[in-house]
């Protein structure tokens, strides 16, 4: 399975992307966010940043560097291999990026946290995540971004990412009213994996392999 030697290169290149460097003003201003009064959670903003600057390795995750998805169109491989080890790395990154900036938010915060918020906190980052996957594996096909910085229309992408994120934990909310937290998770976190195994892996794995000239032309000209 060569396709498992892309997990690493992922996070190799993540730490090496200079236009990550947007993290570290982020990080900054999440600790003076989280002490507003309103917000349920003093880690929400500590996850919506975290979904603002993860935003490419979900919704264009075939461009995140030069030359990305035509090293993997040139290749015998297994989109549907490529596309789970793609998710799986930006879950990963996903949650070491929200524990960097919960831990921020723990220093500098003047209230108690409990330790329950950052175990719900990072339940809720996993829902989101895999959410995303789901909705990203197509939004990465249907609006891919050859060219990636600060442009308005990358900010517009990092607000849709903050969306859909908060749109998955709705009905998080809703059952856990009924039954608990926990088990909300757990109900949640195993019907987005059936339905990122189940439908999304395959039906992305498909339409990539049959549209690569359009999904090609597409970033070009985007």
């Amino acid at each position: 399975m060569p396709e498992i030697l892309l997990f690493p290169i992922e996070l190799r290149r993540f730490f090496e992307e200079p236009r990550n460097a947007v993290m570290l003003p982020v990080a900054l201003l999440v600790p003076f966010l989280s002490l507003w009064p309103y917000f349920a959670s003093p880690l929400l903003p500590a996850l919506s940043a975290t979904f603002a600057c993860m935003e490419p390795y979900y919704l264009n995750m075939w461009y995140l560097w030069p030359g990305q998805f035509e090293g993997f169109a040139l290749r015998p491989i297994s989109w549907r291999r490529v596309i789970a080890v793609k998710n799986l790395a930006a879950l990963v990154l996903t949650l070491i990026l929200f524990w960097v900036f919960a831990a921020i938010t723990f220093y500098f915060h003047t209230g108690r946290i409990a330790p329950n918020d950052l175990g719900d906190a990072t339940l809720a980052c996993v829902v989101a995540g895999m959410t995303l996957s789901i909705f990203g594996n197509n939004y990465s096909i249907v609006s891919p971004r050859g060219r990636m910085g600060w442009t308005l229309t990358d900010l517009a992408a990092s607000v849709l990412a903050m969306l859909v994120g908060g749109m998955s934990l709705i009905p998080v909310v809703v059952v856990s009213y009924l039954i608990g937290s926990w088990e909300a998770y757990g109900i949640l976190i195993t019907l987005a994996a059936l339905l990122w195994a189940g439908w999304s892996l395959p039906s992305t794995a498909a339409r990539i392999a049959n549209n690569i000239p359009e999904l090609w032309m597409n970033a070009t000209q985007s």
